[in-house]
């Protein structure tokens, strides 16, 4: 597979999820500087935009919003689905599903839909070339200007987070010890479009109980379960994941909107402990499953 073949627009595919329920279309007025829905809404439909502008193929999963978003998105003539599944990690799985089965696509993109920069300037060469080179998965990184350009609480947590996450990583051998960390706080993965990658991305994965003691019944299905946890079971398996520079910006909207949000702040330390912690339980999962199936291969009694 060539570089010139990958750079071609069509081989490309976008999978999102949306969920505004308040959101109304006409121009933003006074009142909606602070309504969330409105100005994620609005960037939403910029990422579309900025999709078919780069004739990339895009499917949009939505978990409820508004009536006139959902026919805002069929306006532009792109393929809007109704979330089959409550939940961010299924209504991510489904686009995965949607994405992957479209005809030509080479290079799946998953991105939050208010991220209209990496659509529009992040699917680099650099970023395509890495699957010619053999990369199964690239994950984004960002430089200091990119963070610099979040609310600065939040750019504080994800340093602070891809920090300690790769760290775990290395402790438990995922990682070698002079690799570049990986920017996985940044959100977008960018997948070989392969059924045995993809289906990392796209099956519901099961903890035993004593896994889920101490998170809430649901947590592995809020964040970590369709973004950080097939990054682990990748590597876990010895495929190649690559994180690769872009020229990431935040939209200044969304930062000005939750630049003083202790709503938003609190979300982003409740991730920040939901995913180190699931991501600690499975790799313990994952550790305990191999030495289970060795025990039963080599006759040896599994004490409990």
């Amino acid at each position: 597979m060539t570089p010139e073949r990958l750079i071609e627009g069509h081989r490309i595919g976008i999978a999102t999820a949306t969920r505004y329920p308040n959101w109304q279309g006409g121009e933003t007025r006074p009142d909606d500087e602070t309504s969330t829905d409105k100005i994620r809404g609005d960037l939403a439909l910029e990422t579309i935009k900025a999709a078919l502008n780069n004739g990339y193929q895009i499917v949009v999963v939505d978990g409820g919003s508004s009536e006139a978003f959902v026919e805002a998105v069929r306006a532009l003539g792109v393929t809007i689905q109704e979330e089959e599944e409550r939940g961010m990690s299924a209504g991510r799985r489904q686009a995965f599903r949607a994405v992957s089965g479209l005809e030509g696509v080479d290079v799946v993109c998953w991105t939050e839909p208010e991220k209209v920069s990496f659509v529009q300037d992040c699917i680099t060469e650099d970023v395509l070339r890495a699957f010619d080179d053999g990369a199964d998965i690239v994950v984004p990184r960002r430089n200091e200007e990119a963070f610099a350009s979040y609310p600065d609480y939040q750019a504080d947590f994800e340093r602070e987070s891809n920090r300690v996450w790769n760290d775990i990583l290395r402790r438990h051998g995922l990682l070698v010890e002079d690799a570049p960390d990986l920017d996985a706080w940044i959100g977008p993965r960018i997948i070989r479009n392969d059924p045995k990658i993809l289906e990392m991305f796209m099956h519901e994965r099961e903890f035993v109980s004593e896994i889920q003691s101490g998170l809430k019944q649901d947590a592995p299905g809020l964040w970590p379960d369709a973004l950080f946890l097939p990054l682990i079971e990748a590597l876990y398996r010895g495929l190649k994941i690559v994180g690769v520079d872009v020229p990431y910006a935040h939209p200044k909207k969304q930062t000005a909107n939750e630049q003083d949000s202790e709503e938003f702040r609190k979300k982003r330390a409740a991730q920040q402990e939901n995913i180190l912690k699931v991501t600690i339980f499975f790799i313990h999962y994952l550790e305990n499953e191999r030495r289970g199936r060795l025990g039963k291969l080599s006759g040896i009694r599994q004490v409990k």
